[in-house]
């Protein structure tokens, strides 16, 4: 199922093997409004600028939904800014970094708790959460696990303890990507003449340096779906490579390589499968299936032009992914072994989500 909102309706539901949609929530949304869901798809928070604010500076309303049909529930407080929210695996509990300093600016962010069963703002007391970390994520439902300061720390949230996975990392880490597991996690390091890119293994403890120099941290990087190959672009003419991180083995993804049409084509794994998307969104304007084990470029699966304004959201088996036109707000399916979207919806916005 797809789960999508539509312009002056809600959030709908659309069940792809029977071909039709039904609202689960109805929501007046504008395009002023965003949508953080639950793992399980049954939540989602809701964030709303406030354009109506007394205060000089606008403030951002949260409305947490807690389940399909459920009433909206708003959340007590206006906050001047926000930092991602993100859900614990099980759902239950959204941890949301905020500023509370309306009409000041923002010096700093405090963390929050809010549980679907109980919707109130609980402030995280911990000195690991004081400002936000280079990076943060979910571990498991009660703890957290934080790159900052040099450390990579697991903080329990129902105890506060903590407990330091690795120290004395550089400093100023930047693009931190996790394995799905956590075992793995890859970054970026300026050694003052050259961005490196290199994967801290936790089982060793160690970071192994993929490459130095030639690299560009906007361009992307990420993990296969088989946890331990680290996908990025280096070099002047951005050439698609592969880091196995078990053999430590550094080649192009495919032979001959393949490279990126320019700085914005999107790379993204389909998940339970071998394949590497690449969207190349200027010029050819296509969309080429990598299959990252024969190292083989397997078909053109569909064709993109005029679509370079597209967000595209594989489905949790890889077969379909969806495609939304933002300036035409046109939403389609496309199966990888035909040319041509079914679409299915117009006058839609914002994010989508299978679940």
């Amino acid at each position: 199922m797809l789960i999508y909102p539509r312009v002056g309706v809600g959030i709908v539901v659309y069940e792809q093997r029977l071909e039709s949609s039904h609202v689960i929530f109805p929501i007046p949304f504008a395009l002023d409004i965003d949508f953080y869901w639950s793992p399980d798809r049954r939540s989602v928070l809701q964030v709303e600028l406030d354009t109506q604010s007394p205060t000089e500076e606008n403030a951002y309303i949260f409305t947490l939904y807690p389940d399909w049909y459920a009433d909206p529930i708003t959340i007590t407080g206006r906050f001047n800014g926000y930092s991602t929210p993100r859900w614990s695996p099980d759902g239950q509990t959204v941890i949301m970094p905020a500023c509370p300093q309306l009409g000041t600016g923002c010096g700093f962010f405090d963390f929050y708790r809010i549980a679907r069963d109980n919707p109130q703002l609980e402030e995280i007391p911990y000195p690991e959460l004081a400002s936000i970390p280079d990076d943060w994520q979910w571990y498991d439902n009660h703890t957290l696990i934080i790159v900052d300061e040099r450390e990579v720390v697991l903080l329990d949230l129902n105890t506060g303890e903590s407990e330091t996975l690795v120290s004395n990392l550089p400093i100023q880490l930047r693009g931190i990507h996790w394995t799905d597991d956590f075992s793995r996690m890859s970054y970026f390091v300026n050694d003052g003449n050259n961005f490196c890119l290199r994967v801290l293994i936790f089982a060793e403890g160690d970071s192994n340096e993929v490459v130095c120099g030639g690299l560009n941290r906007n361009h992307p990087v990420g993990w296969l779906d088989d946890g331990e190959t680290l996908y990025y672009v280096r070099g002047d003419d951005d050439e698609i490579r592969l880091y196995d991180s078990v053999a430590r083995v550094d080649q192009s993804a495919t032979d001959p390589p393949t490279f990126l049409d320019w700085a914005f084509d999107l790379l993204y794994p389909l998940p339970q499968t071998p394949y590497l998307v690449h969207h190349a969104t200027f010029n050819r304007q296509v969309i080429e299936l990598i299959n990252t084990e024969t190292r083989q470029i397997e078909q053109v699966a569909f064709d993109v032009r005029g679509y370079s304004d597209a967000d595209f959201v594989p489905s949790p088996d890889g077969s379909l992914i969806a495609l939304r036109l933002r300036e035409r707000g046109l939403l389609g399916l496309i199966r990888l072994d035909e040319v041509e979207a079914h679409w299915i919806e117009s006058v839609v916005c914002c994010v989508m989500v299978w679940d």
